[in-house]
């Protein structure tokens, strides 16, 4: 009876100590500690704090849990859904929604309910004064992110409000590259620097010597044409437009006046920089008689523009002055692009501008960060950013940005039209500017990717004449090709399934291989040498779940150090890596040259860590902390190195660690 007092009493005693008596009272704002976590009583739902490992203890007895505070990021959409620009702004506004869907969906996929996008829609017309006034009466209503706007006069117009409120902001279109500077405005696309390097030298490899260029009178046209002049080596006569008052037929017989006073028209091309009001110059460009004998071209701002093509009399004159645009391009080939353009078809019907795809980047990054910093503060969403595209892939492919925010590419596409639809020429146009664009244009192979041959089966009636066997074969490869592909995921999903099940049987663990040729003591080693023996050594960790496990180094430094020492210090952060990756993950080993030291790595892409385990994860005070990532710690600090983390959650980790260079 003695022993049943005293356990009681010890029992009574543990839930007394549990829990935070003094955090009760009904008018009471109560407050837990550090270790302690607040409930709420079945009986009177009143808050009370109990010890963080006593928890589920009081919950099985009928305690709640409080119930999650909803984090809505209203983000503003700044597209110009009307007006001259409206073909990029309905493409971009589109994309932005179905990106804010498809991230919501996201969010409960990982039970981040509690979280959530929230689109505020403003149609704009690109006017600039407009613009602002809707970012102020957003901002005032509590909204402090903003996709858009579009145009690098919109941008120019609010960016001393935008500064002044520390607000964020991501421009899917703006080029201007005076608007190039360190601030809160990002911008996924590359200035407007690199394109008028580039157009200049697409005219002169297609030897033009001169060149009337018509310019919209406003901070992008005056920037981009700036651009050219500066690293064009021909002759430029410059004629500026108000886009309030552009005098279409003013400023064309300005321009076939020009035309008609040179002797020879053989070298001599007419550049517009403009946005869609395009399709009026081209109209009107029809009723003077020397301004279709020369060739034409336009800037990112024209390139599918739909208002060109659905005017038959417009697209026919493009076509018959050979007109061209370019416009920087998005990584075809990767399977999230291709699935956010399908998306786009189906409402569009016709395959969208690369600034859709920037569109939906955008909200992705701006969403990956909220969950990264935990935070629906717009601040803290932009500290972030950077960090966030070095791991983000979207429909742009990698991202990558420059100082001052800008979008970092080089790849760029020429676009051209012909039989009234718009062609992209297969070819990058560094490479195609080797080529002789003044080829007619039914000499070159046509291409618009896999969806568009589809959009020619489906939309458009073979022209008479043409074998139909090569539609018939077209169709068949698909088919084929898309038979062998769900073919090749059952086999591989039946071989991961034969393989778990194996390993789930097996009553010891598998043992790794045996080390060889591996050197202890401070020896000159070489650092391929180091990175193949450690993907020897952990390649039957990563087997299981098909981990594609390698090295990504270019360089093979030679280093004088310990290369069983540096293997020890690998093999907890692999295993830390191996854990936070799924099946058919990737794991990258590496290593970074420097002056004093060599830097080794380690990059998963999986769920990645947040930033308070990340603050915890080397403490030795810290119970989640594994013993191997201690050891590493101690190893590297004991080689006079360095070592750290950087994560972003729910897309990749990398391990750093760097080692002093001796002699």
């Amino acid at each position: 009876m003695r022993y049943v007092l005293c356990l009681s009493f010890l029992i009574f005693f543990a839930f007394l100590t549990s829990v935070d008596v003094g955090a009760s009272g009904e008018n009471e704002e109560v407050i837990c500690t550090e270790d302690y976590e607040m409930i709420f009583k079945p009986s009177n739902n009143m808050p009370i704090c109990v010890k963080s490992s006593s928890v589920e203890n009081f919950l099985d007895r009928g305690y709640t849990l409080p119930i999650p505070t909803q984090e809505n990021l209203r983000v503003g959409l700044l597209f110009s859904t009307t007006g001259d620009y409206s073909t990029y702004g309905i493409e971009g506004q589109l994309a932005a929604l179905k990106a804010i869907d498809d991230f919501n969906e996201h969010l409960k996929s990982i039970d981040k309910e509690e979280m959530s996008l929230i689109p505020e829609i403003v149609n704009l017309s690109t006017n600039p004064e407009n613009t602002l006034e809707q970012v102020k009466k957003l901002h005032a209503d509590g909204v402090d992110v903003f996709i858009g706007p579009e145009t690098s006069a919109e941008l120019a117009m609010i960016k001393p409000y935008v500064d002044s409120e520390q607000l964020l902001v991501i421009s899917t279109s703006s080029t201007a590259p005076s608007l190039a500077v360190a601030d809160s405005i990002y911008r996924l696309v590359p200035d407007d620097v690199h394109q008028g390097k580039l157009i200049s030298t697409l005219l002169e490899v297609n030897d033009i010597t001169t060149v009337f260029l018509l310019v919209r009178d406003d901070i992008w046209g005056n920037g981009l044409a700036n651009a050219i002049i500066e690293s064009y080596s021909g002759n430029i006569s410059q004629i500026s437009y108000d886009p309030d008052d552009p005098l279409y037929e003013d400023k064309l017989q300005e321009l076939s006046d020009l035309v008609a006073a040179e002797e020879s028209i053989k070298n001599i091309a007419i550049g517009v920089i403009s946005f869609g009001e395009i399709s009026e110059f081209l109209l009107h460009g029809i009723d003077y008689d020397n301004l279709d004998d020369v060739r034409w071209f336009g800037t990112d701002s024209n390139a599918n523009e739909k208002k060109i093509t659905d005017n038959e009399q417009i697209a026919a004159f493009a076509e018959k002055v050979s007109f061209k645009a370019i416009q920087f391009a998005s990584d075809y080939d990767n399977p999230i692009h291709k699935e956010i353009e399908s998306k786009l078809y189906l409402e569009l019907e016709y395959l969208p501008s690369t600034y859709a795809f920037a569109a939906y980047d955008a909200v992705w990054l701006v969403g990956l960060s909220m969950l990264d910093v935990e935070s629906i503060d717009s601040s803290a969403i932009a500290s972030t950013i950077q960090n966030t595209s070095q791991f983000y892939t979207g429909g742009l492919g990698e991202l990558t940005f420059n100082d001052a925010g800008d979008l970092v590419s080089d790849n760029y596409d020429i676009w051209f039209v012909q039989e009234g639809t718009w062609y992209k020429d297969p070819n990058n146009i560094v490479e195609s500017a080797l080529n002789n664009l003044t080829e007619k244009t039914d000499e070159i192979v046509l291409t618009d990717n896999l969806e568009y041959v589809e959009q020619v089966i489906i939309h458009e009636e073979p022209a008479a004449g043409k074998d139909h066997t090569v539609l018939v074969l077209i169709v068949l490869i698909i088919v084929i090709s898309t038979v062998a592909v769900f073919s090749v995921w059952r086999l591989r999903k039946l071989l991961t399934q034969l393989k778990n099940s194996t390993h789930i049987d097996k009553s010891e663990p598998t043992p790794e291989p045996e080390l060889t040729e591996i050197k202890s003591g401070i020896v000159k080693l070489s650092t391929k040498e180091i990175l193949q023996h450690c993907i020897q050594t952990h390649s039957a960790l990563v087997a299981d779940k098909s981990i594609e496990f390698l090295d990504s180094s270019t360089k093979d430094i030679e280093i004088k150090s310990d290369e069983k020492q540096i293997l020890e210090i690998f093999s907890p952060l692999i295993k830390t890596a191996n854990g936070l990756v799924g099946a058919y993950g990737k794991i990258e080993i590496g290593v970074d040259d420097g002056e004093k030291n060599v830097t080794f790595y380690v990059k998963d892409n999986g769920d990645g860590i947040s930033k308070e385990k990340q603050d915890r994860i080397f403490k030795k005070d810290d119970p989640n902390t594994s013993s191997g990532l201690m050891l590493s710690q101690e190893s590297v600090k004991e080689m006079g190195g360095k070592i750290w983390v950087e994560s972003v959650s729910y897309l990749g980790t990398s391990f750093y660690f760097t080692i002093p260079k001796l002699k």
